[in-house]
């Protein structure tokens, strides 16, 4: 530990490397025996056998900081989407991870010591934005973890599009997302083959006929993590040739597929986890000779759930579509339920809109 920090000068710089030595000689295996589990194996374990439960690495990660010169805090957390609250005033143990605090002067960096990928200070959706008791020399007291609000979560997307005479596209995409809009994919390339994240983009892919020539991804690791997709697309009949006419819906890969039910008897509070915000734009490269019959009709919406705006035209042989959605969180009362119903159905319509175009 005195080889890996003692010629670093910066705490978080070494808090990093051991933190980064903690992920390459450790991984995480379930040991539940004693207690039932509740209590941690020690340092000592973790070091010989190079592994551990989340106790038992978290325990282990605050010792080599220790070693250090760096205080660390054991800290008891209910992980899990949409676990972000708990009753703060009432004692009984709703956790069921443990995670690291390392408090420094003017800042606190959190560790996910289960995690050989994500990088030290991030904690990502698993364990964000939530209270959380952190354990120290006097006892525990409920601090929150960092939440993660539209600022870090964003995505942007670039889509070109070229059309031939008979409908079909070569689409070409770049999306590049941050915080936990990345969460899934950062999760899927360090979990799967290529084979099978091949796949799964299969299954996200909203195209009647199409085929991925190639994909590919770039991750910029750090305290807010940043993630690069790229990927090409072959899509067979992506718009409809009827004689004179073409029929392009210009959104292309980002359609809402939310749609709620009639629910006028709710009874339970509407939760919406987090916010984000994304933006696509898209050009569409379509024959010469066509000319517009039948445009898109801009929408914008706002609302207590988040805004949306859609917009598209066409310039010489060019179709640019621009899409912009922000989304909030907040609990929302049950009868807030059909206008949120309406805003989903408002964005499901628009995002399946259509161009007509004629050949001249």
């Amino acid at each position: 530990m005195h080889q890996l920090t003692d010629h670093l000068t910066d705490p978080k710089e070494k808090i990093s490397a051991l933190y980064t030595y903690l992920q390459q000689n450790t991984r995480y295996i379930l040991v539940m025996f004693g207690i039932g589990g509740f209590q941690t194996y020690d340092a000592m374990y973790v070091a010989t056998k190079g592994y551990g439960d989340c106790k038992a690495l978290s325990n282990y990660m605050c010792a080599l900081l220790k070693e250090a010169g760096i205080r660390a805090n054991y800290t008891l957390v209910r992980a899990g989407q949409g676990n972000t609250e708990m009753m703060e005033d009432f004692p009984v143990s709703r956790f069921n991870h443990v995670i690291v605090n390392v408090p420094l002067e003017k800042d606190t960096v959190w560790l996910e010591c289960t995690s050989q990928t994500l990088p030290a200070g991030y904690l990502s959706g698993f364990t964000a934005g939530r209270p959380v008791l952190s354990v120290d020399e006097n006892g525990g007291k409920l601090v929150r973890t960092p939440k993660y609000g539209m600022a870090q979560n964003q995505a942007t997307s670039l889509v070109n599009a070229v059309i031939d005479e008979n409908g079909d596209a070569s689409i070409k995409v770049l999306n590049h997302s941050t915080g936990q809009l990345q969460d899934e994919q950062h999760s899927i390339i360090h979990s799967m083959s290529r084979e099978k994240q091949l796949e799964e983009l299969r299954d996200n892919i909203s195209l009647a006929s199409y085929d991925i020539v190639d994909f590919g991804y770039k991750e910029y690791p750090g305290r807010l993590p940043a993630l690069d997709e790229q990927l090409h697309i072959k899509a067979a009949a992506y718009a409809s040739v009827t004689g004179k006419r073409m029929f392009i819906v210009p959104n292309i890969l980002s359609r809402s597929n939310t749609r709620l039910p009639d629910d006028s008897a709710r009874l339970s509070e509407i939760f919406l986890p987090y916010s984000a915000r994304s933006v696509d734009t898209v050009m569409i490269t379509i024959p010469s000779g066509y000319k517009l019959e039948s445009g898109f009709q801009p929408v914008a919406i706002a609302n207590k759930f988040g805004k949306y705006a859609a917009s598209a035209k066409l310039e010489g042989d060019r179709i640019v579509y621009v899409r912009s959605r922000e989304i909030y969180d907040g609990v929302f009362p049950p009868s807030d339920v059909q206008e949120l119903k309406a805003f989903y159905d408002q964005v499901f319509k628009s995002d399946r809109s259509r161009m007509v175009l004629v050949k001249e």
